[in-house]
C-alpha cells in the first residue's frame, strides 16, 4: 500500500521540502527526498525500491549481490532523482549520463580522478580490471558505476557485441565492483539483448528494479508538500480549505493518465502555479492541467508579462529548441552542439546575445542541459589536457524525454499562427514521416510543395527534409508533364473532333444558304478551314453539285480564298447569273484578285456585239466595283449607261448600286447615269 506524505515517520515530516522544477533531486536533497518516493517503507522510512538497491549494492558475497542491474521505468518516473539523492549518498559511486557520446570515455577520466593510480591505465576495461582486482580501493570497500540514461547508449549503439563499454563492464564481479543502468521502460527489450552479451539475466528485485510512475493518492500528497512548500497551502491537510481540496483533486485528476501521474509532469505543475493561488478558478485560467507542458513553456516567451530579457529572445529560443527536437518516430533527445545552436538562433553576429540565451534555457529554465556530442569527442580529449573547456566543446540536448511532446505541442501552436509557420510544420511532418516510411504517397501534395518552396528557406532544411523535397518535385514534376502531355493530347483530339463536327456543320450550312449570307458562313468559318477544305473540294468535284448552281457558286466562294484557281468558275458564274441581286456578292469575292481577270472583263465592257449585251453589263459591274477610276471608262460609259436603263424596272435598283463607285461627282459617266 502506498503511504502519503502525511503518514511518513516524524522525522521525516520535519523537514522542509525544496522543489526544484525540472532539476532533478541530488545529495543535497536527500535529507527530505524520501518522503517524496512512493511505496511501503521498513522502520526507518526508507522505501522499499531503495532498500532492495541498497541490500543488493551493499552485500559482501557475490552469491548476494549481482554485477550488472538495471533500474527502469517510464519518461518522468523519477529515476535519476532517486538514485542521485536517495541511493549514491551513501555509497562509493561513480556517475555518469550515457547522452553523453561516448560514457566510457568520461567513466575512465573520472575513475583516473577519483583513483589517482589508475592514471597510466589506456583504457576502460584495462582500469576495471585493476578495480575489480581491489588494487585501487580499501580494504571491504566496492565502487558502483551508475549510468543513466542508457537508453542513448543503446540507440546509439545496436550492435553492442564487441563496444568498448561491453567490453569493459565484463570485469563487474558484484564484490569489487558493479555497475547500475537506468532507462526508460520500452528500451527493456534492448536492455535484455544488452545483458545477453554479459552472460547476465535480468531477474526482478535481484539485478533490476522497477520504479512505477505515481498514483493517485501518492501524487496528491506530494503537489500538496509543493504547495506547502511555496507558500500556496497551510502547514497541514487538515487546513485546506474546501477550494484548495478541489484545487488539488482537479489537478492531480488532470495530470493523470490511466490511475498514474508522472512525477517530472508534478513537478513541472508546481513549478508553474508556484506565483498563483491554488484555487479551481485560477486551475481554469490557466489551461487547467493538461496542458502544464506547454504552459510552462508559454510562461516565460510568450505572456505579456514575461520579462523584457526572455521576450527578446522569444524567436531564438524557439529556433533553438526546434532544432533539438528528434524526428517525430522518436521521443529520445537528439543532442546539438553549441556551433549548430548559434546558427539556429540566428545570432551569429551577437555572440553575447546567444550565451544570455544559453544562460535563460539551461541556467534559469532547466530546458537544455549541456553534453557531449559525438562530433566534440576530440574536444573531450583536449579537456582532459587543458584546466578549462571552451565553449565550442559543449553540445546540449533537451534537459527531459518528457519535454519532447510538450515541445513540439507549444512549437506548433506559435507556427499555427503564420503561414511560414505552419508550412514549417508540414515540411517536417512530411519529412519525418518519408524518413520512416520513404514511399511516394508520404511526400507532400502537389498543391503542398509550391507552399513548402516559397514559405521555408532551403539552406535551413535537414539532410532528411532536402532528400524527400528533392524526391517530391521530382515526382510531382514527372507527373505534371505526363499530365500536361495527357492533357495536350486529350485537348488535340478533342479539338480534332469539335473541328470535324463544326466543319460538318459549316459544309451543310453552305449548301442551303442564300447568296447573300455565303460571305458570313466562310467568314466563321475561316478557324476551321483545315477540316472545312477536304470536304469542300470533295462537292466541288461531285457532278451533283453542278447542277445547283447557287451550290456550285457556294462552294466556289468558299474556296476561293484557298484555292486561286476557283477565280475563273466564279468569274463564269458572275457574266452568266441571271439574278442581279447576287451581283454584289459575287463581286465582292472577286474583287481581290480582280487584277488575274481584269483584261477578261474590259474586253467583255468592250464588246460591243448585240449578243454579248448580258455578258457586257455584268462585265461593267464588277469592273464599277474593281477598277473605277481606269480612263477605259469613258469611251463605253454612255453605251453602258443605256444598258442599265434598258433593264427591267424591278431590278434596275440593283444595277444601280452595284454601278455606284462609278458616280463620281462632274463625270460624264456619272451625270448619265443620275439622269
Amino acid at each position: 500500500m502506498t503511504l502519503p506524505v502525511e503518514h511518513v515517520s516524524a522525522a521525516d515530516r520535519l523537514v522542509a521540502i525544496l522543489p526544484k522544477g525540472l532539476c532533478s533531486f541530488d545529495a543535497a536533497d536527500s535529507d527530505f527526498f524520501l518522503q517524496l518516493v512512493p511505496g511501503p517503507r521498513n522502520r526507518a522510512g526508507v522505501p522499499d525500491m531503495i532498500r532492495v538497491m541498497k541490500e543488493r549494492i551493499e552485500a559482501r558475497r557475490s552469491e548476494d549481490a549481482f554485477s550488472v542491474g538495471c533500474l527502469y521505468g517510464p519518461s518522468g518516473c523519477g529515476k535519476t532523482s532517486i538514485v542521485k539523492a536517495g541511493l549514491l549518498p551513501t555509497l562509493v559511486s561513480i556517475y555518469v549520463d550515457a547522452a553523453t557520446a561516448s560514457p566510457d570515455t568520461i567513466l575512465l577520466e573520472r575513475l583516473k580522478g577519483r583513483f589517482p593510480l589508475l592514471g597510466d591505465q589506456p583504457s576502460l576495461t584495462a582500469a576495471l580490471t585493476t578495480v575489480r582486482r581491489g588494487e585501487v580501493l580499501p580494504e571491504g570497500h566496492k565502487l558502483l558505476l551508475v549510468i543513466d540514461q542508457f537508453e542513448q547508449w543503446l540507440q546509439a549503439h545496436p550492435n553492442s557485441r564487441e563496444n568498448d563499454l561491453t567490453t569493459a563492464l565484463r570485469q563487474c564481479n558484484g564484490t569489487h565492483l558493479q555497475c547500475f543502468v537506468m532507462m526508460r521502460d520500452d528500451f527493456w527489450v534492448a536492455v535484455n539483448r544488452f545483458m545477453r552479451e554479459l552472460d547476465i539475466r535480468l531477474v526482478e528485485r535481484v539485478n533490476s528494479v522497477m520504479i512505477d510512475l505515481f498514483d493517485i493518492d501518492h501524487a496528491t500528497g506530494v503537489l500538496s508538500s509543493f504547495g506547502r512548500a511555496y507558500g500556496r497551502l497551510p502547514a497541514t491537510s487538515s487546513l485546506l480549505s474546501p477550494q484548495q481540496k478541489e484545487f488539488l483533486e482537479s489537478a492531480i485528476a488532470g495530470l493523470a493518465v490511466d490511475g498514474k501521474v508522472v512525477a517530472l509532469r508534478l513537478a513541472l505543475f508546481a513549478e508553474i502555479m508556484k506565483n498563483w493561488e491554488w484555487t479551481p478558478t485560477m486551475l481554469k485560467k490557466v489551461g487547467g492541467s493538461k496542458g502544464v507542458g506547454v504552459a510552462f513553456l508559454e510562461q516565460p516567451f510568450g505572456t505579456h508579462n514575461a520579462a523584457a530579457r526572455f521576450r527578446q529572445h522569444q524567436e531564438a529560443a524557439r529556433n533553438v529548441l526546434q532544432s533539438l527536437l528528434p524526428p517525430s518516430n522518436r521521443a529520445i533527445r537528439s543532442p546539438a552542439t553549441s556551433h549548430e545552436l548559434l546558427q539556429a538562433s540566428g545570432y551569429e553576429k551577437r555572440p553575447q546575445d546567444f550565451s544570455d540565451l544559453l544562460s535563460i534555457l539551461d541556467g534559469e529554465l532547466r530546458l537544455i542541459t549541456p553534453c557531449v556530442s559525438e562530433e566534440n569527442q576530440a574536444s573531450i580529449e583536449l579537456q582532459a589536457v587543458h584546466a578549462h573547456a571552451t565553449e565550442s566543446a559543449t553540445a546540449y540536448q533537451l534537459a527531459h524525454d518528457f519535454l519532447v511532446p510538450s515541445l513540439r505541442e507549444w512549437l506548433s501552436l506559435q507556427q499555427r499562427e503564420t503561414q511560414q509557420g505552419r508550412a514549417q510544420l508540414l515540411l517536417a511532418e512530411r519529412a519525418d514521416l518519408w524518413a520512416i516510411l520513404p514511399e511516394n504517397r508520404q511526400l507532400p501534395s502537389l498543391w503542398q510543395v509550391p507552399g513548402i518552396l516559397w514559405w521555408t528557406r532551403q539552406r535551413n532544411w535537414t539532410a532528411p527534409q532536402q532528400t524527400m523535397m528533392s524526391r517530391a518535385v521530382w515526382h510531382h514534376g514527372l507527373k505534371l508533364a505526363i499530365m500536361f502531355l495527357v492533357v495536350i493530347a486529350l485537348s488535340y483530339f478533342g479539338y480534332e473532333k469539335y473541328g470535324q463536327t463544326r466543319a460538318i456543320g459549316y459544309y451543310e450550312e453552305l449548301l442551303h444558304a442564300r447568296t447573300n449570307d455565303v460571305p458570313g458562313i466562310i467568314e466563321q468559318m475561316a478557324p476551321f478551314r483545315r477540316w472545312v477544305d477536304p470536304l469542300l473540294k470533295r462537292i466541288a468535284a461531285d457532278p451533283v453539285t453542278h447542277s445547283n448552281r447557287d451550290a456550285q457558286l457556294a462552294v466556289q466562294m468558299a474556296l476561293l480564298p484557298e484555292d486561286p484557281m476557283q477565280i475563273g468558275p466564279i468569274v463564269d458564274q458572275l457574266l452568266t447569273t441571271s439574278q442581279p441581286q447576287n451581283l454584289a456578292v459575287i463581286i465582292q469575292a472577286v474583287s481581290p484578285s480582280w487584277q488575274v481577270v481584269g483584261e477578261q472583263l474590259w474586253k467583255q465592257v468592250e464588246d460591243a456585239a448585240p449578243e454579248h449585251v448580258a455578258l457586257r453589263l455584268r462585265a461593267a459591274a464588277a469592273l464599277a466595283t474593281c477598277d473605277p477610276d481606269n480612263p477605259r471608262w469613258q469611251p463605253v460609259s454612255p453605251s453602258i449607261v443605256d444598258l442599265i436603263i434598258d433593264q427591267e424596272p424591278t431590278v434596275l435598283l440593283y444595277w444601280s448600286n452595284v454601278f455606284q463607285p462609278l458616280k463620281k461627282p462632274g463625270g460624264r459617266c456619272a451625270q448619265r447615269l443620275s439622269g
